[in-house]
């Protein structure tokens, strides 16, 4: 037994010996060895080559990504060239620099001395993929929602919403892939004005607000005018339930064009503009904690208490800003320049609106709420523009954390309007000083920008896009350190204007309006 038990252990070292050289062989035959794999490292095995893994990547400045090795012993250096890409973390985790280096190109290295191995990086503001665009069929022209919400998203589910060249339709795309396909639209009659917007419930992705004017009592007619909420519960595929806001019998509900947004799940709310007898609009914020089942479904006459005394139009009774209506004025525009809202969708939003107190400069004005839109913060002023005649145009955005931030332009020069933002870490209460963003600029060098858009994509890290007259295309430029550095400007081609900022499962995407074109067209802005 003996015996027999010392020729297998021989035999067993024997065949071990000529599986390693086996092994080899193979790997030089493949040419995968390392360029010193005849000198081994301490622990380490000289067969198998060193290696970092990802070998490439693109990765969005202010942003991480972890690197590993293979075919080492670990416990080697990591080190990051050239000076100012970023740096490595004694684990392997990269994290890129705030700005993008004139050179956008890193290489992350490994080194077990004598060996070492790299992967290289490409740094960007963000990676434009290719538009999905949606068809909306034989119109003319794309005629479009408020802008920055004109798609909206939870997860996976992305929406898009735009009224028809016969100005009669509300026409939403639906998406539950991060926007690499849109199916058939669901078409959903208005009435004879060219507004709708939609928004996608905070705790349900599949609970989709829809707000839109509809012919006075009943959806199909288009004389008069009534503001509608309707619901889907299926994704977008049927709106089998709707609830009026405002309703006018003889002239266009005051409204125009309201904006409709989720600050936590079930919860809805509506705002826009309503008018008292003169030229001046107030504010009218409308809110349901039960996906729009209390936020009507009936116009209240004008003995309410908390409706504007306009005398023509009813107002739902659960208005919930009666005093910003009586103290507010809105510088309209025909419901382009009505109130904006954002929210981290968990309970707090923000309204941005220019005022109008029938006087010039028209400053850009901020209300926030921590209760869903139930109740209100007192008005902040960030100030008026330059000229007074300029239409600001502000949008607002809440972070997870609870920080506000509103866009607007301004000019600085006589003909050029620039993007400025405010920012507030206590709810909206105070506001620190405005910072521009960098000016986006053409080929011709032209930067006469409008149309700011901003989202955020955790407390930190703050996006703006921009629109480029002169270009017919959008600039998406971002932030990490509260507008102290800037990324740098990236352009995104395929549509006309901006009109969404949005954060989906993926990473964020940006919503474009092509009115030379039928369609509008989402681009994602991750790495690819």
């Amino acid at each position: 037994m003996r015996f027999h038990s010392l020729v297998f252990r021989r035999m067993a070292t024997r065949l071990v010996t000529i599986g390693a050289a086996a092994t080899w062989l193979a790997a030089c035959s493949t040419g995968t060895s390392s360029p010193d794999a005849g000198t081994p490292d301490a622990g380490g095995d000289s067969a198998v080559p060193l290696a970092v893994t990802p070998a490439t990547a693109n990765v969005l400045t202010c942003s991480t990504l972890q690197f590993k090795e293979t075919g080492g012993a670990g416990g080697g250096t990591w080190s990051v060239s050239p000076a100012g890409a970023g740096s490595v973390s004694a684990s392997g985790l990269y994290s890129a620099p705030t700005a993008t280096p004139p050179n956008p190109a890193a290489n992350i290295t490994y080194t077990e001395a004598p060996r070492s191995a790299s992967a290289q990086v490409t740094l960007a503001t963000a990676f434009a993929g290719i538009a999905t665009k949606l068809s909306i069929g034989n119109d003319s022209r794309v005629y479009g929602a408020p802008f920055d919400h004109q798609f909206t998203a939870n997860g996976t589910n992305i929406y898009g919403t735009v009224i028809d060249s016969a100005a009669v339709h509300a026409q939403v795309f639906a998406s539950t892939d991060n926007g690499a396909t849109f199916g058939a639209p669901v078409s959903y009659h208005t009435g004879s004005v060219s507004c709708a917007t939609a928004a996608v419930d905070a705790g349900n992705p599949q609970v989709v607000y829809l707000a839109y004017l509809a012919g006075h009592g009943d959806s199909t007619g288009n004389t008069g005018q009534t503001v509608r909420l309707a619901v889907s519960t299926d994704g977008a595929k049927t709106f089998p339930k709707e609830y009026v806001i405002a309703d006018s019998n003889n002239s266009i509900a005051d409204m125009i064009c309201p904006d409709v947004i989720s600050p936590s799940a079930d919860h809805v709310l509506v705002v826009g503009t309503v008018g008292q007898s003169g030229p001046l609009y107030h504010v009218g914020a409308f809110a349901s904690d039960s996906q729009g089942a209390n936020i009507g479904p009936l116009g209240t006459p004008l003995t309410c208490t908390e409706c504007p005394q306009d005398g023509h139009a009813y107002y739902a009774p659960s208005d919930k800003n009666a005093s910003t209506q009586q103290s507010t004025g809105i510088l309209d525009n025909n419901g382009v320049a009505g109130p904006r809202t954002g929210t981290n969708g968990k309970g707090t939003v923000c309204m941005a609106y220019q005022y109008n107190g029938g006087n010039s400069p028209n400053p850009t004005k901020v209300q926030c709420s921590t209760d869903n839109g139930n109740t209100w913060s007192a008005i902040v002023d960030l100030g008026a523009p330059n000229p007074p005649s300029s239409v600001v145009l502000p949008t607002v955005a809440v972070s997870p954390g609870g920080t506000v931030a509103v866009a607007w332009t301004d000019r600085l020069q006589s003909s050029t309007n620039e993007t400025f933002i405010a920012t507030s870490t206590d709810g909206g209460k105070t506001f620190g000083a405005p910072f521009q963003v960098p000016d986006a600029q053409d080929s011709g060098g032209n930067n006469d920008v409008y149309l700011p858009v901003v989202a955020w994509e955790s407390d930190a890290i703050l996006w703006v896009s921009e629109t480029l007259p002169t270009a017919y295309a959008v600039y998406i430029n971002k932030t990490c350190d509260g507008g102290k550095t800037w990324s740098g400007e990236i352009k995104v081609t395929g549509g006309r204007k901006g009109s969404s900022l949005i954060k989906t499962a993926a990473g964020f995407m940006v919503g474009l309006d092509d009115n030379q074109t039928p369609a509008l067209a989402v681009v994602p802005l991750y790495p690819h």
